[in-house]
């Protein structure tokens, strides 16, 4: 539950989250609905490689934000100049591939809650 608070402190009811896959790992006891129905926000659920398409049918996306295309998936991808990714977990944050970023965008990264894209774009800035 630790996970859902955190989630709920920093994501209000009106807003919205791109989930980079991986949801709840099948679990049976507590599925998708019951995780879902607990967390704020108006929610897209792209596809890992732990989730069934029926709860994430999404498996990539494009958002523009801050004057630039971000490429959402689940797996870290060089598709355009800037990826948002989940999948690798605590390996790193951000990496510079040329002129390509790539954000790691996990919880385990972030301090375990949602990034905000605004939060992205200050530490992409940073990132020499």
């Amino acid at each position: 539950m630790e996970l859902v608070r955190r989630w709920n402190a920093v994501v209000e009811p009106g807003d919205t989250v791109i989930y980079l896959g991986d949801f709840c790992f099948h679990n049976p006891e507590h599925g998708f609905r019951y995780w879902d129905a607990l967390l704020n926000g108006n929610k897209v659920y792209l596809q890992g490689n732990h989730d069934s398409h029926k709860d994430a049918p999404v498996q990539s996306c494009v958002i523009k934000y801050g004057g630039i295309d971000w490429w959402c998936s689940h797996y870290p991808e060089q598709r355009y100049r800037h990826n948002l990714c989940g999948h690798v977990h605590d390996l790193w944050r951000i990496q510079r591939r040329g002129r390509d970023i790539i954000v790691n965008c996990g919880v385990d990264q972030w301090d375990y809650a949602p990034v905000s894209m605004e939060q992205i774009l200050r530490t992409v800035r940073e990132v020499p």
